[in-house]
């Protein structure tokens, strides 16, 4: 990782913007999660985007430059049976915010890019935990199958591009960014309804 970064700033003389996109999912219900699973997943979305922060902001600090996230409306509405995903953006927009503090006098800004359900190969590449037993019923499989059903019936990627775009190329992006109308009422909701009825809709939608 640090190769690549000296390799493209030696070869471009800077470097601009640091996109951490990496990410994948996990389905089914934690009582079953392997404890492996559960520490890969943290691995992939949390730990290894903090290590290219790492990395990049020396460059990003010459350059004025920008790092963004995808985060997702699964960090604020936390999803039934996809709880390590939703931890893991939220702990991605949580780290944001804090690291947003530290590099703002560096001139270095920091922003998440929060997508809704979304039509890409995520949900083919999920890793679905399938285990179940009868204190659950059928509602690991049900809760699932809603939720993939809304991700290939999602929006396309290029409105998610679009706004990635709009966000590198701004002067003073927002820390936190939604995409789409529906989505963006979604996230000022989670702010002013009260926790327990936002969780019961959320439970209830799934």
């Amino acid at each position: 990782m640090q190769k690549i970064a000296k390799e493209i700033y030696d070869k471009e003389g800077q470097i601009d913007v640091l996109f951490n996109n990496a990410g994948f999912g996990i389905s089914g219900a934690i009582e079953f999660t392997e404890k492996e699973k559960v520490e890969k997943i943290f691995a992939v979305n949390t730990i290894a985007q903090i290590d290219m922060c790492k990395i990049y902001i020396p460059y990003l600090r010459k350059s004025k430059g920008k790092i963004i996230f995808t985060s997702s409306v699964a960090a604020p509405a936390a999803i039934p049976f996809q709880a390590c995903y939703s931890a893991t953006k939220a702990a991605i927009e949580s780290f944001a915010l804090a690291l947003s503090k530290e590099v703002r006098d560096q001139g270095i800004k920091v922003s998440c890019v929060r997508p809704g359900d979304t039509k890409t190969g995520f949900t083919e590449a999920r890793d679905k935990n399938e285990q179940t037993s009868e204190a659950y019923g059928n509602i690991i499989e049900k809760k699932t199958s809603n939720m993939e059903k809304f991700e290939i019936n999602g929006m396309q990627p290029i409105a998610v591009s679009k706004l990635v775009y709009k966000v590198a190329t701004r002067k003073n992006p927002p820390l936190i960014s939604s995409v789409g109308s529906g989505y963006k009422c979604i996230s000022f909701l989670l702010k002013v309804v009260p926790v327990k009825w936002s969780n019961y809709f959320i439970y209830k939608f799934y």
